[in-house]
């Protein structure tokens, strides 16, 4: 295999030099198996998470007091089927004021995100999705 070179190409646009950089896609990238038989980088990772992959976010909802409030949560990247999400507050009160979140209606496009608390104190739920890809 050859070394891989860096480097840039530059073109005059009339006024200046406009400097590009080459790309080179995850797929194109070549990884050598101890067997000395050759996959992509995208292969590998993608057979190291057993072909599911993870998203993560932020969602932040303003919940009605003593009620379970919920705001749906788009992924930024569809899966292929359902995904399963884990969900957490970020508090310094939990089990007190913030009484408890959960997660319906997963889809492979996203799911509703719900927290319950005492009071109406906007509250950011952190959350992981690993799903098909």
């Amino acid at each position: 295999m050859a070394a891989i070179k860096k480097s840039q190409f530059k073109i005059n646009n009339g006024t200046d030099w406009d400097t590009y950089h080459f790309e080179t896609d995850s797929a194109q990238t070549k990884h050598k198996k101890s067997d000395g038989t050759e996959t992509t980088v995208e292969e590998v990772l993608n057979s190291a998470l057993g072909g599911r992959a993870i998203q993560s976010g932020r969602v932040t909802i303003t919940p009605k007091p003593n009620e379970p409030t919920m705001k749906r949560v788009t992924f930024p990247k569809p899966f292929k089927d359902k995904a399963d999400v884990i969900l957490t507050p970020i508090t310094s009160v939990p089990g007190t004021t913030v009484q408890g979140v959960g997660t319906d209606n997963n889809t492979k496009d996203g799911f509703d995100a719900y927290v319950k608390r005492t009071n109406s104190t906007e509250t950011i739920l952190t959350w992981v999705a690993i799903g098909p890809m």
